[in-house]
């Protein structure tokens, strides 16, 4: 089993290498602040930008990266340095997954790549293929935690073995960091002081979170359309010579133009939704900090 001090110094070093550390901020389900990171390249801008996106759970902005990488040709010959970049792999299955988007470019690259565990695991995480012992249990694990998926206690104990194997590591940075991140999930999952309540509140959290989230983005949508309501009946209100100066369509376009520019802008729907979380009795320590980088 590797060693506490051993991890720590692991964990401190990603501070030194942008690419790992967001890495990191995505298997622990961290904010990222893609802006200060260091993109030489269009690949680094769509790694970055996906594993936002992914955090913010945009499912548009996550499409214009996909949409990006995909035209890129792939043939038997391609020998580009994204054809080797498993973490960029990872992250856009990750979200094709996520976001229930096509997998076809995907598929070609992984069959570009050499069959080892991490393109073996890769290409059983696009077909659905959790259960084969020729993945990574970690990186299943792993991925399944951040889809939001259940798992089995099969699947926890295959992982920790995977885990606490210390000749193992050094196989890639993808497979040592998802074994440290497996580790905390089987500890948090699988603690044998966890009774039925326990496990009850953990799937009510779970469901919460969920059910908030729609139940945010229906109350803004409704909050606009009685905003458009109250709008137009002030309107109707005025008097005759001052409505003729007035373009009530354009003013109801532009109140309404706002609220759906501020459906599209993530950050107000973070906004919107960490309130209503709030109003509910949620954690406040639970509930990431959105307006640090504002």
């Amino acid at each position: 089993m590797v060693s506490l001090d051993t991890r720590n110094s692991y964990i401190e070093s990603l501070k030194k290498n942008e690419k790992l550390s967001a890495l990191y901020h995505l298997f622990w389900m961290e904010p990222l602040n893609t802006q200060e990171r260091n993109k030489e390249s269009d690949t680094d801008e769509i790694y970055f930008n996906s594993i936002d996106a992914i955090l913010n759970d945009d499912g548009s902005a996550f499409t214009k990266e996909l949409e990006r990488i995909s035209k890129r040709k792939l043939s038997p010959d391609t020998n580009a340095p994204f054809v080797h970049n498993d973490f960029l792999a990872f992250v856009l299955i990750l979200g094709c997954k996520k976001f229930q988007k096509k997998t076809d470019w995907l598929k070609s690259l992984i069959l570009l790549k050499p069959r080892n565990i991490i393109a073996i695991t890769l290409d059983n995480i696009i077909e659905g293929n959790y259960k084969s012992n020729s993945n990574s249990q970690c990186l299943i694990l792993v991925t399944l935690n951040l889809l939001g998926c259940d798992v089995d206690s099969e699947l926890l104990d295959k992982a920790y073995r995977e885990a606490t194997i210390t000749n193992n590591m050094g196989v890639s940075d993808l497979i040592n960091l998802s074994r440290y991140r497996a580790f905390d999930l089987v500890v948090e999952l699988k603690s044998p002081k966890r009774d039925v309540h326990g496990i009850f509140l953990a799937e009510f959290e779970r469901k919460f979170l969920k059910r908030t989230k729609y139940l945010s983005n229906a109350l803004y949508n409704l909050f606009l359309a009685v905003l458009l309501l109250a709008a137009y009946y002030a309107m109707q209100q005025l008097p005759s010579e001052i409505k003729a100066k007035i373009n009530d369509i354009g003013i109801i376009i532009g109140i309404g133009g706002v609220g759906l520019l501020g459906n599209l802008i993530p950050s107000v729907r973070s906004r919107f939704k960490v309130f209503i979380q709030m109003l509910l009795g949620y954690s406040k320590r639970k509930i990431p900090n959105i307006t640090s980088s504002n």
